[in-house]
């Protein structure tokens, strides 16, 4: 019983550890395309993050929600939450109206239409919401948090070493005694 456990618990250790990782390279990527090759918007197999930072489309975004963007979707419809850029910002919203090439866009929570914009003014379309996930970032880079969680590897890593070194010893003082 106590090996099944073991086995289980084993296993969700793994599949954290291949998703901490795949998070960490994605993270470097961005990091390398924003600051290396200044890319305007990095992204991961096409797909990009913004945070929200108003409630101009409420309830369907919150302030700190982040939505992820699809670079390639250029297929638009009327109902599609779209991000594009207006002078030096970023703004999130549903289309109300399609005619040709250009878009008639609208926050949920407003009550009157943006100025028009052309399909080229579209930075993607939002394929996902998630929910407040700004605040754990933020609790994340807080300084005595990382340090907390450094140190909290640091000793697992620790454990897990004199463990492997215990059963070393073990192995080695049961063949002297066979012997």
């Amino acid at each position: 019983m106590i090996k099944v456990i073991d086995v289980i618990i084993n296993s969700i250790k793994n599949v954290i550890l291949v998703i901490l990782t795949l998070v960490f390279i994605a993270l470097f990527i961005l990091f390398i395309e924003k600051y290396l090759f200044k890319i305007e918007y990095p992204s991961v197999n096409g797909i990009t993050a913004f945070i929200v930072k108003t409630e101009s489309m409420y309830p369907a975004l919150l302030t700190n929600d982040i939505v992820l963007v699809d670079l390639k979707d250029d297929n638009y419809q009327v109902n599609d939450i779209l991000s594009y850029k207006s002078e030096n910002y970023i703004i999130t919203h549903r289309v109300i109206q399609i005619d040709n090439d250009k878009l008639i866009l609208r926050g949920d929570a407003n009550n009157s239409n943006d100025p028009a914009i052309e399909k080229n003014d579209v930075v993607g379309k939002v394929v996902r919401i998630v929910p407040n996930l700004r605040i754990w970032i933020n609790v994340l880079k807080d300084i005595k948090v990382i340090i907390c969680i450094v140190i909290t590897m640091v000793l697992y890593i620790t454990i897990k070493i004199l463990k492997v070194i215990e059963e070393k010893m073990n192995g080695k003082e049961e063949k002297i005694f066979k012997n």
